[in-house]
């Protein structure tokens, strides 16, 4: 994983793979004090399948 640390903050690069489609997110910020998810993946059907 590369991480990415603008103003202080670190950013990744994220690659989504459902249902042979794939989406790629650039710059989404690391939060390793998140109490839940971002991305859920009943979001990820609605969006990805269109």
């Amino acid at each position: 994983m590369n991480i990415e640390v603008i103003y202080g903050l670190p950013f990744v690069t994220v690659t989504i793979c459902f249902r042979n489609k794939m989406l790629v997110l650039t710059r989404v910020l690391l939060d390793t004090g998140s109490a839940g998810l971002v991305i859920h993946s009943k979001d990820l059907q609605i969006n990805v399948s269109r």
